[in-house]
């Protein structure tokens, strides 16, 4: 359903992925093996791309049974891509906001540092850790 009918078919060709979907169909795997190889086989992105697809396919699939809503392929496509650049942005943020997050705890530990040093000597520490 989410690879070989018809309605899928004309999805994949529009994300560039028909072809590895298409040659691996064609190795007579079981779908949990056959979207497994498929991930192995694509790159990061492709395969982020890949499985945001399916969720869109399927998604359609739920509007059609559930509120009789028909959707062309370009919706299935546009839902994924925007899906996905809306998970990617989110991933930046989270990865600027730990960063900071380390920094900062860095910078404190390094102050931390330097007042024991300064008060106290270290063995390991001829002079005072900088401050960040």
């Amino acid at each position: 359903m989410l690879l070989e009918c018809l309605r899928a078919v004309q999805v994949w060709p529009d994300v560039h992925l028909w072809d590895t979907i298409d040659r691996t169909l064609h190795q007579n795997y079981n779908m949990n093996a056959l979207i497994f190889s498929l991930l192995l086989q694509l790159q990061s992105a492709q395969s982020e791309l890949f499985v945001t697809i399916m969720w869109s396919l399927w998604k359609r699939k739920n509007l059609k049974l559930w509120q009789q809503q028909n959707e062309t392929s370009r919706q299935v496509v546009e839902r994924a891509t925007h899906l996905l650049e809306d998970w990617r942005a989110a991933q930046h943020i989270q990865s600027q906001r730990t960063t900071s997050i380390c920094m900062s705890q860095v910078s404190i530990f390094c102050k931390q540092v330097s007042i024991f040093c300064k008060s106290y000597g270290c063995l390991y520490c001829p002079s005072p850790a900088p401050i960040l």
